[in-house]
């Protein structure tokens, strides 16, 4: 009876003293060069799998960096039984262990050198794996030349109406894989992701007054005590559009300072101006009351009223953020990656997006679906 299996692994590579890439191969058991992978466990996501097999196979602990492409194939076991796999491949960075093949699986393990490697697949490796060889080839510049988004530099923030724990849970777990550096939740679900990411670096931050900053500063405060006592420890605080566009600016030059008078160094607190109903001088304006406040993070977002930041604000903030040492997040789509990069050239030190990791992913990638979400 044929089979349908799922197996997940990658390409992983490293940059040596002398600047040059290397990528890891394995000889399999049928003596051909390919790349480490393996089952998928059931109750595992597929990143995991990727991850955990790489290092099961070679012993090289790898980063998580990007979807390279899925290759379905059939296949024949020594046993004789059929099927089709459906084999994910990720590209990943290597970041500990030493190279050591597990000879019950393989018969070896090694770095060969990236000038080297297509060479190595077209004489002795296998036909289906050229293109992943050669979209993880051109993955691998991308991120020789900065063109791929530091996951360091991203929260993403997973705040649909419909989430539930389970997504929540694997969404947690998928950032822990990939290094994003903090998640965005509803106060509600902080204390769920904390549990998730525990032992992780990946933070918690906790949504306040989304989508549209319209509560009192005194339910603000209760919103903040709750996220912090659940363990969340950053906190993004969305200011009132509206009071904005009344020029009430003292309303927010109130609860920026009360807020802050009331903050403990132990976690960070982003104060959230929405760019889409704002005029840029209403917006230069609101951010000009918060330095004088004394924040050190400021977020210009878009995401409850337009589909995009105006690029020439960002710019505009930018200069006014760097002058006195205030970290800028801006807000991104997450299919906007060449803006992205963009406002972390033009002096944006953070980005926000939405929930799902396509920022990441490179020119290169190939977008799978999986059963993950």
């Amino acid at each position: 009876m044929d089979r349908a299996v799922k197996v997940a692994g990658g390409l992983v590579f490293q940059e040596t003293a002398e600047g040059d890439i290397e990528v890891l191969v394995i000889d399999d058991s049928f003596g051909r060069v390919t790349l480490p992978k393996g089952h998928v466990e059931p109750g595992e996501l597929i990143e995991e799998a990727a991850v955990r097999e790489i290092q099961e196979e070679t012993g090289i602990e790898g980063k998580l960096l990007a979807p390279i492409a899925m290759v379905s194939y059939a296949f024949t076991s020594r046993e004789g039984v059929t099927g089709t796999k459906d084999a994910y491949y990720y590209l990943l960075e290597a970041k500990g262990g030493q190279v050591k093949a597990q000879l019950e699986e393989v018969q070896g393990a090694r770095f060969i050198p990236l000038s080297t490697v297509m060479d190595t697949i077209m004489t002795k490796g296998y036909p289906n794996n050229i293109d992943v060889f050669v979209r993880g080839t051109h993955l691998i510049e991308e991120w020789k030349k900065k063109q791929l988004v530091a996951a360091s530099k991203v929260t993403l923030a997973r705040m649909s109406i419909g989430t539930t724990k389970q997504d929540l849970t694997i969404f947690c777990r998928q950032a822990r894989l990939y290094g994003i550096a903090s998640v965005m939740v509803n106060p509600l679900y902080v204390k769920d992701a904390v549990d998730a990411l525990k032992g992780s670096e990946t933070k918690v931050c906790a949504a306040i007054a989304y989508p549209h900053g319209a509560i009192s500063l005194a339910a603000k405060r209760l919103l903040i005590e709750q996220a912090l006592a659940d363990g969340a420890t950053e906190i993004n605080v969305l200011m009132a559009t509206g009071k904005l566009r009344d020029g009430d600016f003292d309303h927010v030059r109130e609860e920026i300072e009360t807020i802050l008078l009331h903050a403990d160094k132990k976690y960070k607190c982003i104060f959230t101006f929405e760019s889409g109903l704002l005029t840029e001088h209403q917006l230069e304006q609101s951010v000009a009351v918060a330095l004088a406040c004394g924040a050190s993070d400021i977020s210009i977002s878009s995401g409850a009223v337009a589909p995009f930041n105006r690029p020439q604000a960002i710019e505009k903030i930018a200069r006014m953020t760097q002058k006195t040492g205030v970290r800028l997040q801006a807000f991104v789509e997450s299919h906007q990656r060449e803006r992205a990069l963009h406002f972390l050239e033009v002096g944006a030190d953070h980005l926000l997006s939405s929930a799902t990791f396509r920022l990441l992913y490179g020119e290169n990638s190939v977008v799978f679906h999986t059963d993950n979400l």
